[in-house]
Order: structure tokens, then C-alpha cells, then sequence
């Protein structure tokens, strides 16, 4: 589900699933993997210990890594001790500004309105990390490793 903070373009966010997320394109014209690396820098997430268990919230610039960082405990604090490491829901923003508020917006949200957040989009609190793993894959392997799309070049830059 794509939705909207406000009126301002860059307040786009992602939520739900990773393989509905992976289906989706802009009208831009690029595919999906141009707007893993230039369009959406910015996550704010929500870490389950498991079904209906203890709940965190966090903003990243590299959503893999730091769910790699959760995973294997490399990050002390809260979440290591509890065993908080499955991703079951995040948002992708344009702008640093707009994920913090969404983050400081969401931390202190009552326990009830975070579960439904989550159950609007991933009613069974799937892991959503595997998926993010392959679409990082994809997009690597279609050139959103931080080049420039020839297609996206302007036409005097082109040989």
C-alpha cells in the first residue's frame, strides 16, 4: 500500500510486505530497483520478538545492514537481550526529516495502535527480512548499486 503524510511528493511511503513492495513501480519509468537506491534512503521499522511479542521501533538509512546488525546481536541494547530481531513492518521516506518524525511519531504510540499498524499490512506478522534480502539482491543485479541508469543519463552525456 503506497499512502501519503501530508501534500509534500517526498512524504510517499511504502508499507506492508516486501513482494507487493517489489511488484511496485513508479511513473517515472524506471524500474523498481532505479528506487531502492535513489528515491527511498530512509526506513522506519518495527522489530517483533515474535507473534504479539515485545515490540521496538527504529529508523535506518540501510534497512539490510541493520537488520543484519539486529539479527546477530552486533547492536547493544534493548533489542538484544529481549531477542527482538523479526522485521514485521516497515516505511520507506525520501527525506532523513520525514522518518524521524514518523520514528518519534511511532515510539510512543500505545502498544494496540502499533499491533494494528502492523496487522493492516502483515496480519500474520510474517518476517518481512528475507524479502528485503532478495530485493536487495534484485536490485543490485539491475545496477541500483548507486550508479546512474544509462537510459537516465541526459542525452549530450551519452557516447
Amino acid at each position: 500500500m503506497l499512502g501519503r503524510l501530508g501534500d509534500h511528493p517526498s512524504t510517499t511511503v511504502i508499507l506492508g510486505l516486501v513482494p507487493w513492495i517489489h511488484r511496485t513501480t513508479h511513473s517515472v519509468g524506471s524500474a523498481w530497483s532505479a528506487h531502492v537506491s535513489r528515491e527511498f534512503a530512509f526506513y522506519v521499522y518495527i522489530l517483533a520478538s515474535h507473534e504479539y511479542g515485545t515490540l521496538y521501533v527504529g529508523m535506518t538509512n540501510d534497512l539490510l545492514r541493520r537488520m543484519i546488525e539486529h539479527r546477530e546481536g552486533r547492536i547493544a541494547g534493548f533489542t538484544k537481550p529481549y531477542k527482538v530481531n523479526r522485521l514485521v513492518h516497515f516505511e520507506a521516506f525520501t527525506f532523513v526529516e520525514h522518518a524521524i518524525q514518523r520514528e518519534r511519531t511511532l515510539k510512543p504510540w500505545r502498544r494496540d495502535w502499533k499491533t494494528n499498524l502492523i496487522e493492516r499490512d502483515n496480519p500474520h506478522w510474517q518476517d518481512l527480512f528475507p524479502g528485503v534480502q532478495r530485493l536487495n539482491c534484485e536490485a543490485i543485479v539491475h545496477g541500483a548499486s548507486g550508479e546512474m541508469d544509462p537510459r537516465d543519463k541526459p542525452e549530450d552525456d551519452r557516447n
